[in-house]
């Protein structure tokens, strides 16, 4: 069955305005990274931007953890207010329960680490939060978040990924969701009890 003559100009001028469109979202540069850059954390190759989209849906690495594997999260969030350097370990029980152990992420504090369990939407929003902060990209925040993210087996380290986020755009985390930065702040009041 054939077009009619116009169904390919009609379609050329819609790829053209979704084009515009993305171009003026994200810019050229921007856009051109996020379409091209390799996945490294929701576990499916190729676009940053099908990543995102399907974050909700997908898995990301700590729902992706397997036996014996852990997640460490170095997080870094530096601010014109604040200024937080953590250490997030995840790990899943044998019944498929994660627990997250944090401590300061600086050398010279040692204290013990704040610990307790996750329940399932608050591991999905920690995995929105990583995967979407992947391809989150600058433009003039003053916050700036960093992440380490690295899976380790009984045989040693499986993958790492580092990546920083200056977008300031703030994610949805869902209801009975939790951020890294939380989880942080949960740490500091449970210290100064």
């Amino acid at each position: 069955m054939r077009w009619p003559p116009k169904a390919p100009v009609v379609a050329l001028v819609l790829v053209g305005i979704l084009a515009t469109a993305a171009f003026a979202a994200f810019g050229l540069r921007a856009l051109t990274r996020w379409l091209l850059q390799a996945d490294e954390l929701d576990g499916r190759g190729g676009s940053g931007v099908r990543s995102l989209l399907l974050a909700p849906l997908g898995r990301g690495p700590l729902q992706r953890l397997a036996d014996g594997q852990r997640a460490i999260v170095h997080y870094r969030s530096q601010g014109c207010f604040h200024s937080i350097d953590a250490v997030l370990t995840f790990v899943k029980d044998p019944g498929g329960r994660m627990s997250v152990g944090i401590v300061d992420g600086r050398p010279e504090r040692s204290e013990a680490p704040y610990r307790r369990l996750l329940t399932e939407a608050e591991v999905r929003s920690i995995d929105r939060q990583l995967v979407y902060s992947q391809y989150a990209r600058g433009d003039g925040c003053t916050t700036r978040e960093e992440f380490e993210v690295v899976i380790r087996g009984a045989l040693g380290e499986v993958s790492r990924s580092h990546f920083v986020d200056e977008s300031c755009d703030g994610l949805a985390l869902g209801p009975g969701g939790v951020s890294l930065w939380a989880l942080w702040q949960e740490r500091a009041a449970d210290l100064k009890r």
